[in-house]
Formats: structure tokens, C-alpha cells, sequence
């Protein structure tokens, strides 16, 4: 099933949760979801929910995020998202107006008005943000309590006389309304791809991995579900060690529920041993499924047409999809590029102090693009998985047949593959993993992009050579679970079969 937590009510996925500690009421109520639960065991079948560890659906329905938004880094929940304070200017930028703030209050089109509990908010199009109860004036105060005064009181600061007030009340917030055509590569908060209505959690924190996951985890221990499929596992921190914990809460509740992650396996690449988990979605299956349906000789000659049809003579797949990848790290993720240089900076300071800010941003915008896997995997325990090493040297040497020897990127390497002393202030380590996390972001985002569709060589041709190496049938077994030859032990009963 797609997750069945309380997401933004129409959602129609359920991916967008903004609430994981209760069950999305559109979907029905816990009495549904064990009468639903029931009716499988009945019919030998299991239940299999996905959850969404990596990100969360923001805005006023998400109580958590709300509440940051109104008391800053004071909030119990400033901790739950990876939020760069220091990059904000200790503000969060929230990319939702047209045009500038400025503008957008000339025009009349930021307004205050009662929200739930008659608390003043201020209201943007369908949008609506909290207001520090610190900041909001004496007037607003009574405006709160008297609702006959309310409109009067609120427009008083929408009519031209009052923008000097609204303007200096938005600027006292812990959040800054910026202009979505100007400002996108200042967004301060990690988020899902360039989706920034979708923030990311700190899942990695141990209190902030109770209270997302309490849910889930009664309800495997009341038998309600058999299994559980983790969304978009690339976007975590640290996949391996999420999934270590997660396994051992899960077998903790003396049920041992099947475990599967949705992963984006590259031809050639194999899911990671160390992960204790059932197997992936089976994207790998699927794609040498639809081989089966393509006849090689058809094909080559649609490739031919097309190509001629649209010009693309000498374009190809890689060369679009690593122009797409210096593009959006250059634009959307500007921010995130900024934050690696941040933290990398003083120690190439030390290290390698001919190079500038500059030079370290290209670095790593060069090797993130010519990486040809989703993202790697490196460790906190310092081993370099075989598999990372080679895509990160093969990454670098891409980068050197394309453009001349950078040192920045050789240092950026080396840092990522251990061969520079670790520092001892987590400088190191901090910086390995979010450049996992941006390199994972940037693929997906960049193969769904109009250029890269347009070149119809999908790599078309590498799937087709492994299905005749018998490349993925190999890893079958972890893909789809009816191969199994056998179930582990302590796994469910029947109706997970």
C-alpha cells in the first residue's frame, strides 16, 4: 500500500505525510486498517505499507513544520528538519511568493487574517504562515480577541497607509518569504529532488526516528502489517545504519516483518550485503521485463529515425543527462552546493590552500555530474566499499577527459575516499555525507528533465547486454520475494508469503 499516514488532505499518494503519528483520516480509521487487515489474513495475504523516512509535505497542515516556522530554532521540532540556520541568516527561506516581497505587498496580496484558534496568520494565494506570538502587535493582540474588530484591524496593515507595519512585521519571522523566480538556489532547507514543498528529515536522530516511527512500529506489533517498503532510501544520510536500526525496532516487536527499499539499481550495480533487508521494489526486474517486449533490430531502426527526426546526431544520453546535472546543481541546488563548500573549505585551507571557494564548487558540481550510479556509500567506519571506489575514480576520470586536470577535484576525491587524514572536528564525515545525499537528489531530478527524454537512447542497449549476461537475473532472489527458495526464520506466517 502507499503510506497511509495523515498526509495533505486530497493527496492522491500519500507520499506528501505531514503528520506520522496518525493515520490519514481519507483513508479511513485505525478500526479500518485491522478490519482491512483482518479480511488478508483471511485470504492468506499480507499487508506491505510504505513509509516515507526521508522527507515530509510542509506548509500549515503540518503541525511540526508550523511550529518551527513560528518560534525559529526554539522549537521542540527545529531539530526534525535539516535546516541550515546559519545559512539563513537564522531565518528559514520559504520560496512561495511571485515576485518580490516588496511588490507582493504594494499589491495588496499579503494579507492578515484569523486562521484556527483565531490566531493571526498571514495568508499568501492558498498558503498561510504563523506568526511569532513575540512579534504580533498590541492591535493584532485584540484582533485575536475580539472578532468583531478583526477584519478592520487586519486591513488596516493591507491598505497602502499599513505596508510599512506588514513589511516589518514579515521581517521579524523565523522565516523569510522570497521570490520563487529569484531566490530558489537560496532555499536553506534540504528537500525532496526540487520539490521544496517537501522537506527533509533528520531521521538519522535517534528522538526524531522514535517519534516518526512509533506509529509504524505498533502497529507491526499488533500484527496489522507484515511489511514495510521505505521510500526513496538514497535520500537518507546514512542508508545502511537507518536500516539496521529500522530492522532491529522491527524485530523487536517480535514479529520480524519483511523489510524492502525502494532503490534505483544502475546496470552493473548490486544492493549492498550490509543492508538488512528482504530486497529492493524490483525496478531492476521490471526494466529486463520490458526487454522482452523489445526487438533489437525494431528498435535500432526507431532510434536511427528519431535521431534524424530531431536532430540529434551527435547527442548522446550521458552527455545530456551530465549537462542536465551541472544545470540543476548550478541552479536549483545552489544551496546545497553552497553548503558542502562550507563545510569543506577550512579544511582545504589547510590542506590545499591554492584552492578557492570557486574551484572547490566546480569540484564537486564536476564529480557529482560524471558520477554514473545514483550515489555511493561510503561509511562511517572509514572502509571504502569497492563498488565507491571505482565509480568515484571513474568519475574523476571522466572529469579529466573533459575538461583539464582539476587539483580541486582530486583533493574532493581523495577526501571522499579516505586518502586525506580525517579531521577532528567531523568536517570529513559530515561533508562525505551530504555529498551522498545531493549526488543521489541530482540523478533523478535530472533523468526526468525535457532534454534528457528527448534523447531516446535510454541506455536501452546496456539493459539488454545485462539481461543476456544474465547481469540482474543473478540478483533476483533479493528482488522479488516468490524466488525465495525459502523464508528466513521468524518471519510472519503465511499471510506474508
Amino acid at each position: 500500500m502507499s503510506p497511509i499516514l495523515a498526509a495533505r488532505r486530497g493527496s492522491a499518494h500519500g507520499y506528501d505525510v505531514i503528520d506520522p503519528t496518525r493515520l490519514n483520516p481519507e483513508l479511513g480509521g485505525d478500526a479500518e486498517l485491522r478490519a482491512l487487515a483482518a479480511e488478508l489474513t483471511a485470504h492468506r495475504l499480507g499487508l506491505i505499507v510504505d513509509i516515507v523516512p526521508n522527507h515530509m509535505g510542509i506548509g500549515a497542515e503540518n503541525p511540526f513544520w508550523d511550529d518551527v516556522l513560528t518560534r525559529g530554532e526554539r522549537s521542540r521540532y527545529a531539530s526534525w528538519f535539516d535546516i541550515d540556520w546559519h545559512a539563513g541568516g537564522r531565518r528559514v527561506t520559504l520560496p512561495v511568493l511571485d515576485d518580490t516581497l516588496a511588490r507582493v505587498i504594494e499589491r495588496c496580496e499579503l494579507a492578515l487574517r484569523p486562521g484556527p484558534g483565531r490566531k493571526i496568520r498571514l495568508f499568501y494565494g492558498g498558503q498561510s504562515f504563523p506568526l511569532d506570538p513575540e512579534t504580533v502587535p498590541p492591535e493584532l493582540q485584540l484582533a485575536q480577541m475580539d472578532r468583531h474588530i478583526a477584519t478592520e484591524v487586519t486591513e488596516s496593515f493591507r491598505r497602502e497607509p499599513g505596508h510599512p507595519r506588514l513589511h516589518a512585521l514579515v521581517r521579524a519571522q523565523h522565516y523569510r518569504l522570497a521570490s520563487w523566480r529569484e531566490e530558489m538556489g537560496a532555499v536553506n532547507y534540504r528537500h525532496f529532488f526540487d520539490v521544496v514543498d517537501l522537506a527533509a528529515v533528520r531521521v538519522e536522530e535517534p528522538a526524531v526516528f522514535d517519534e516518526t516511527h512509533a506509529l509504524l512500529l505498533r502497529l507491526v506489533a499488533d500484527g496489522v502489517i507484515d511489511g514495510v517498503r521505505v521510500d526513496h532510501v538514497d535520500g537518507l544520510r546514512n542508508p545502511r545504519d537507518y536500516l539496521a536500526q529500522l530492522r532491529d525496532r522491527l524485530d523487536a516487536t517480535g514479529r520480524s516483518p519483511l523489510l524492502f527499499v525502494e532503490k534505483v539499481l544502475e546496470p552493473g550495480e548490486e544492493l549492498r550485503d550490509s543492508w538488512p533487508v528482504d530486497g529492493t521494489t524490483g525496478y531492476e526486474f521490471l526494466n529486463t521485463l520490458q526487454d522482452v517486449f523489445i526487438e533489437p533490430g525494431g528498435f535500432a531502426e526507431i532510434e536511427r529515425t528519431y535521431r534524424r527526426m530531431r536532430h540529434l546526431r551527435g547527442a548522446g544520453f550521458a552527455d545530456a543527462a551530465r549537462a542536465g546535472k551541472l544545470a540543476v546543481l548550478v541552479g536549483a541546488f545552489r544551496a546545497d552546493v553552497d553548503r558542502l563548500v562550507a563545510i569543506v573549505g577550512p579544511l582545504a585551507a589547510d590542506r590545499a590552500p591554492a584552492l578557492t571557494n570557486e574551484m572547490l564548487g566546480d569540484g564537486v558540481r564536476e564529480i557529482i555530474a560524471s558520477l554514473a550510479v545514483y550515489r555511493t556509500y561510503l561509511e562511517n567506519d572509514g572502509e571504502v566499499h569497492d563498488a565507491d571506489r571505482a565509480a568515484i575514480d571513474r568519475a574523476v576520470a571522466d572529469v579529466q577527459a573533459r575538461e583539464r586536470p582539476s587539483h580541486a577535484v582530486r583533493f574532493i576525491a581523495d577526501l571522499l575516499l579516505g586518502r586525506i587524514p580525517a579531521d577532528d572536528d567531523g568536517r570529513s564525515r559530515a561533508f562525505i555525507e551530504r555529498f551522498q545525499q545531493l549526488s543521489g537528489r541530482r540523478w533523478l531530478r535530472v533523468s526526468r528533465t525535457p532534454r534528457c527524454m528527448r534523447i531516446s537512447r535510454s541506455r536501452r542497449a546496456t539493459k539488454s547486454a545485462a539481461r543476456r549476461t544474465g547481469r540482474w537475473t543473478r540478483r533476483s532472489p533479493r528482488c522479488m520475494p516468490s524466488t525465495r527458495a525459502a523464508r528466513p526464520a521468524g518471519r510472519s506466517p503465511s499471510r506474508a508469503q
